[in-house]
Formats: structure tokens, C-alpha cells, sequence
């Protein structure tokens, strides 16, 4: 059996479709797993418990990281016969790298890239039979796509969105088996693009809804503390697109803070600040991680309550302190 740990975006959706691929080339059975940043540890070790070597189990972990007990769990296993790989693009898993079955790299080679890019290319021939959804997911995971105007990977990601994490995975299995190899095009069914344009709809309304009930605060961080404009609104579905369009039409917005109520944080910018987001989310909530200029935190409605509300505050520039309240009427809007 090989057991497929994977995060829940479309790198990590890349992931497991990789190591599915990867399974089925080796004529094994494979278990996929899908993991948030507040769960993975928790998963790994509950689904490792009678894993053995003798029947050929294999552990695949991509586009997300463990903490320090699991890692010294799986590099036990790794140890006795049991191969652990682990790729992830996330600076602040680095430490990871100590373990030689774990490799973490924003960068290969001087170039961005992203989980399932770095996992493919463990698999070469799983690399080349993939090599235009796999170009795909790394330029949108990484931004490339912005600056090469890739409308194709927004559109994959796009798809992801509204087809949801079982229905893309069999929507790619049929493409990917069926598509004329000659045509670069094969991404997309007729279905495909009419779910897509459907979603990009309720992007751009959803997206217009928050810009009218965001809320714009000072945010200071920092031991000589700089001062961020920030916009903090509550989003669940389609953040980095939503982000995307509200940070292009509100230039004067330093960081987005996307609040998925009640677990989740997510933080985005287009600018080069001088704290990366990713420290940012571990500065804000203690638990958290992520790039430069898009980031993650996740966060419990206790913590939400008792201390969330009052850094902001202690951040903000604002004399106004902001309400519990005041944040769930926003959130109903």
C-alpha cells in the first residue's frame, strides 16, 4: 500500500494525482489523504499505526510538512524498510531537510517551484506522461503564472474550485487518458470550460460582495515596528483569487488578511514587503507558515476570541477597538 499524504489546494491535488499515477505504474494499491495544516500531524500518525514493511507499504508526503515527533516517527520507519519521500516548497519546513528522505526547496535550480513539480520529479516517467498539468499547477502555485499571463493555470485552478477534490480527480483521470498528445489544449473539455466560466462569475461576485464590507486597519509588526495598510475580510472558498482582485482594484492595500471562519487564516500581498507573510502568520497566531506574498495560519475560536481580536487591535492603528461582533456581522454580510 502507498499511503499518499497531500494538502488540499491544487498543488496539493497535484500530489496526489502524481502519486496515484506513480501507484498505479507500480501495480499497487494506494490510499490518498488529505491534509490541512492544523490536521496533517494527527493523520500521519493515525494512519501509519499498522503499517509494515513486509507488505511493501511506502509513504508519500507532498506540498505539506510534519512537525518533529512525526518526523523522527517516519524517518524510524524510513530506517527499517519502510521508504518515506517528502517534498514540500515551504521555507518554513526547511528544517526537514535534515532527514534524507525529506527535501524542502522554494527553489530548484533558481527557479520557484511548487509540491507537486518536486514530487514529479522523483518519477521521471511520471514527470513526462503528466508534463502539462504538472506546468500547470507549478505556475499557478508558484505565480509564475501573473507574470506569463498563464490564464490556463488560473483556469485549472479555477476548475479545482468548483468541481471539488473528488470530482477533479476523476475530471483529470478521463483527460489525462483520453487527450490527443499533439494538442496542447487537453486540459479542458467543452464541460470543463463551462464550469470555469460559471466560476468565474461567482468569483467576481463573491469578490465584490467582500470589497464592500472589508475592513481597513494599520497593522504595526515588527521590533521597529512598520506600518502595513491592511484589509481584513471573511472568505472561505477561492482565496487566492479573490485576493487577486482585491488587491489589484485597492492598490493602496499592503496585505490581505482572509479570515476562514472559525479554523483558518490566509494572508496575501502583491507588493515586496519587508516581513515575509510567512512569518506574519506565525507572528499573528503562533501556528503557520507559507511564502513571501501568500501565507497561511490556523487558528481555534477560543484562541479567535480570547487573543486574535486583541492583537489586531494592539497592531492596529486604529483607536477603535474592533468587536467580536462587529467581526460576525461582517461575516453575515
Amino acid at each position: 500500500m502507498i499511503y499518499i499524504f497531500h494538502h488540499t489546494d491544487l498543488d496539493g491535488m497535484g500530489v496526489k494525482i502524481v502519486g496515484m499515477y506513480w501507484a498505479e505504474s507500480q501495480n499497487e494499491h494506494f490510499k490518498t489523504i488529505r491534509c490541512n495544516y492544523n490536521d496533517v500531524n494527527q493523520k500521519i500518525l493515525d494512519e501509519v499505526v499498522d503499517i509494515d514493511p513486509i507488505n511493501g507499504d511506502k509513504i508519500l508526503i507532498g506540498d505539506i510538512s510534519c512537525n518533529e515527533e512525526v518526523a523522527e516517527k517516519l524517518d524510524h520507519f524510513n530506517k527499517t524498510g519502510i521508504p518515506v519521500i517528502l517534498r514540500d516548497h515551504h521555507a518554513t519546513a526547511e528544517w526537514l531537510n535534515k532527514y534524507d528522505w525529506a527535501e524542502v526547496h522554494e527553489k530548484i535550480d533558481g527557479i520557484e517551484r511548487c509540491g507537486t513539480w518536486q514530487m514529479a520529479a522523483v518519477f521521471p516517467e511520471i514527470m513526462e506522461k503528466l508534463s502539462l498539468f504538472i506546468d500547470k499547477v507549478d505556475m499557478w502555485d508558484t505565480w509564475k503564472w501573473k507574470a506569463a499571463n498563464d490564464i490556463e493555470a488560473k483556469d485549472l485552478n479555477a476548475l479545482f474550485q468548483i468541481l471539488g477534490e473528488e470530482d477533479f480527480t476523476k475530471y483529470m483521470q478521463e483527460v489525462i487518458e483520453d487527450y490527443d498528445r499533439t494538442s496542447e489544449q487537453y486540459l479542458f473539455s467543452d464541460y470543463g470550460r463551462t464550469m470555469i466560466e460559471a466560476h468565474n462569475r461567482i468569483v467576481r461576485k463573491n469578490a465584490d460582495s467582500y470589497m464592500r464590507s472589508i475592513h481597513v486597519m494599520n497593522l504595526q509588526v515588527g521590533r521597529k515596528p512598520e506600518t502595513y495598510k491592511t484589509g481584513v475580510v471573511f472568505v472561505n472558498h477561492d482565496l487566492s483569487e479573490v485576493a487577486d482582485i482585491i488587491l489589484q482594484e485597492n492598490p493602496e492595500l499592503d496585505i490581505l488578511m482572509m479570515v476562514g471562519w472559525p479554523k483558518n487564516i490566509s494572508y496575501r500581498t502583491q507588493k515586496h514587503l519587508n516581513i515575509p507573510l510567512g512569518d506574519l502568520a506565525k507572528l499573528v497566531t503562533g501556528s503557520g507558515g507559507g511564502h513571501p506574498m501568500s501565507a497561511g495560519s490556523t487558528i481555534s475560536e477560543k484562541q479567535f476570541c480570547d487573543c486574535f481580536l486583541k492583537d489586531l487591535h494592539r497592531m492596529s492603528g486604529h483607536n477603535r477597538k474592533l468587536s467580536f461582533s462587529e467581526l460576525k456581522r461582517l461575516e453575515k454580510e
